[in-house]
């Protein structure tokens, strides 16, 4: 299964939230957790980030929110791979450095840059099913093209406009949306997703870049990357966790079938990662506490129902075992420190 780094969840918030729409809530009610699930560490499952991009639409009745929510990206939404680029000293060794590490991104997409000439064009490959049909909405597709549009406008560099874009989807009724906000010509209907660019334009320098730190930050990307690819099956299943814990489903059953195996299978997996369901799921337990006892709107017997504990004496035994105290004194302390 082909994920998305979960920071892109506050593209998706911070959209929202210029709609006047509130974005956690939004989240909240299709049971992903916010901001504990928008850590650069969580990995979103393309599946459910394509339904929350198909549900924003709906909700804000705008299907150009794509194209408005890339604009909300910031260097940290890449993470480690953000820093990276932020540090670059030309635009061609930032969109290289792309090419190299953009499933940090997203695990599905892969890109390559095509020189002809005087031109350059950035591909974008992304995820198709068996039929070839898209894993990614259009809407998501959007986002993703205005993200690094915005990021290599935001370099501030005279001139540094596409010649033209083409998307990989049928043209929308309202295409005159595209050649207004890239200010070139788009064409629809592509293999890839393109953006080109005349050479001269990709060699320019970016002031204020460093090559001692890209490398630097070059090598936590490499480490960030290894992760994603030697921890899949413990990050699968802390993020099926943390769906199913809003619906006290949060079982190995229950993960297993989300995750398309067995529970003996996987139990076996995890044991090869030296870890256990139980280890899991006392983790997430843990770390949604945490962030939920910040939530005044709750009580504190309503977290635990939330995290799917039989009785509040359970909750109350665990969280003492975690942080040393009750989770009623906890709530105190944070109270008063907030007073």
């Amino acid at each position: 299964m082909h994920s998305i780094i979960g920071s892109w969840l506050t593209v998706l918030v911070n959209a929202l939230d210029s709609y006047g729409i509130d974005g956690e809530e939004f989240l909240l009610d299709r049971n992903i957790q916010y901001p504990q699930s928008s850590d650069p560490s969580c990995r979103i499952e393309l599946a459910t980030m394509r339904q929350l991009w198909l549900d924003a639409v709906e909700v804000t009745k705008d299907p150009g929110i794509g194209l408005r929510a890339g604009t909300f990206v910031a260097p940290n939404t890449f993470s480690t791979l953000g820093l990276a680029m932020s540090s670059c000293c030309s635009v061609k060794d930032m969109l290289d450095l792309l090419c190299r590490y953009l499933q940090i991104f997203n695990t599905g997409c892969s890109m390559q840059l095509i020189e002809e000439g005087q031109e350059t064009t950035v591909c974008i490959h992304l995820p198709k099913g068996a039929s070839g049909q898209l894993l990614v909405s259009h809407y998501g597709i959007d986002a993703s093209v205005s993200a690094i549009f915005s990021v290599i406008s935001s370099y501030n560099i005279k001139r540094l406009t596409p010649k033209g874009v083409t998307l990989p989807y049928a043209e929308p009724e309202n295409a005159s949306l595209y050649s207004e906000f890239f200010d070139c010509q788009v064409a629809f209907g592509g293999d890839d997703l393109l953006l080109q660019y005349e050479s001269k334009q990709i060699q320019q320098t970016i002031p204020g870049g460093n090559e001692a730190i890209a490398k630097s930050a070059e090598a936590l990307v490499i480490t960030a990357l290894e992760q994603i690819k030697n921890d899949g099956i413990t990050r699968k299943v802390r993020t099926t966790l943390i769906k199913l814990l809003g619906e006290s489903q949060a079982t190995i059953k229950n993960v297993a079938s989300a995750l398309n195996t067995s529970p003996r299978t996987l139990h076996r997996r995890l044991d090869e990662k030296n870890t256990s369901f139980r280890e899991l799921l006392d983790s997430v337990r843990q770390e949604q506490a945490m962030e939920q006892m910040k939530n005044t709107r709750l009580t504190v017997e309503d977290i635990g129902l939330q995290l799917g504990f039989s009785s509040h004496s359970n909750y109350s035994r665990a969280f003492k075992r975690w942080t040393g105290i009750t989770p009623r004194d906890f709530r105190n302390n944070l109270v008063q420190l907030t007073a």
